[in-house]
């Protein structure tokens, strides 16, 4: 496709701690199913394809739950199969080498899930964990990905862009919650420290106190909100027990903040295991953009999204989807189901 700039948007791949399990290998993989790695495979090759074709002009967005319980053999797969290669055997590697292969240190974006910080193994929970000694699995996130910036101007290709990259799984202490039950059960929430640290920074960057690379273009510039968690759900989906527990209790004020305060041409999420658009692109223009879940195993559904950014007029951004749907074929495959035209006004 002619574009400017591509974003490739990868969710919830669920890593366990072994690249060729797929089910009940791990600590917690029974109750929250791992990556598969078939699947996995089948997207690196697409993936890998247009990180080879577009390598100047691509930024690589991951939006959370990379593992399924944040063990840390998990991370250190996942970690060293997004930015290099693993051995699988004698002959042959697999990974997407951001890193090693194509340089896109400064272009990949990563926030955790509700999994990556996964249960705070304090106390007498510590007896349930063989890593009794990372009890706080969101400092794990830390080491292995680093302090990235929530305010991330950039430019790519000559196209300006800001990221502004939430944490949408905020740990309220006290109760239950001391132990990160709500997360870990799936419910998330941004906290008002973060939303007002984030527009600070925003405020700084638009008064021009924040550096900024050659060629960037404030006033032309793609605004992208990144979050785990969704803000917002299709309006035909049911409101059950799980729906409830998925929900971002803020939601309310971090969509006032993308809105009203960050002016964002786009939010981009993952949590829900289905890919969608919000709202209906047959009713208005969507603004939140759900990726689904590339790689977890025995999900009906496997997605990722590809986002193709044109600069000149008319500007705009076209969603590609590219579904896997296990239902419909004996040998099912990730195919490009819809393109979806955002004007950028």
């Amino acid at each position: 496709m002619n574009a400017d700039a591509l974003i490739i948007h990868l969710s919830d791949l669920h890593f366990s701690g072994y690249l060729q399990n797929v089910d009940n290998i791990g600590e917690w993989s029974q109750v929250a199913k791992t990556h598969d790695f078939l699947v996995l495979q089948e997207m690196e090759s697409i993936i890998v394809q247009l990180l080879r074709e577009y390598r100047d002009r691509v930024i690589v967005v991951i939006t959370g739950d990379l593992t399924t319980a944040a063990e840390p053999p998990a991370y250190e797969l996942l970690t060293t199969y997004l930015f290099g290669k693993v051995w699988i055997s004698e002959n042959k590697r697999v990974g997407l080498g951001l890193h090693d292969e194509f340089h896109l240190q400064d272009r990949v974006f990563v926030v955790p899930g509700n999994h990556d910080a996964w249960l705070r193994f304090s106390g007498i929970l510590r007896r349930l964990t063989r890593w009794r000694q990372h009890f706080d699995r969101r400092q794990l996130f830390r080491d292995y990905f680093g302090m990235q910036p929530q305010v991330k101007p950039l430019v790519v290709n000559g196209v300006s862009f800001v990221f502004y990259l939430l944490d949408s799984n905020e740990l309220v202490a006290g109760g239950l919650n001391a132990w990160n039950i709500r997360n870990a059960l799936g419910r998330g929430r941004v906290g008002r420290a973060q939303i007002g640290n984030v527009l600070a920074m925003h405020n700084q960057l638009m008064a021009g106190n924040i550096p900024v690379p050659p060629g960037f273009e404030l006033d032309a510039a793609i605004r992208i909100g990144v979050l785990h968690h969704h803000p917002a759900i299709p309006d035909d989906l049911p409101s059950g027990v799980e729906q409830r527990l998925l929900r971002l209790q803020d939601a309310p004020d971090v969509t006032a903040l993308f809105h009203e305060q960050l002016h964002t041409h786009l939010v981009v999420c993952g949590h829900q295991h289905f890919p969608y658009l919000y709202p209906d692109p047959a009713t208005a223009a969507p603004w939140l953009s759900c990726a689904g879940t590339a790689t977890q195993h025995k999900s009906p559904v496997n997605s990722f999204k590809l986002y193709w950014i044109r600069k000149s007029a008319p500007r705009s951004i076209t969603v590609e989807e590219f579904v896997r749907n296990r239902a419909e074929a004996a040998v099912s495959k990730f195919t490009s189901t819809s393109t979806v035209p955002i004007p950028l006004l």
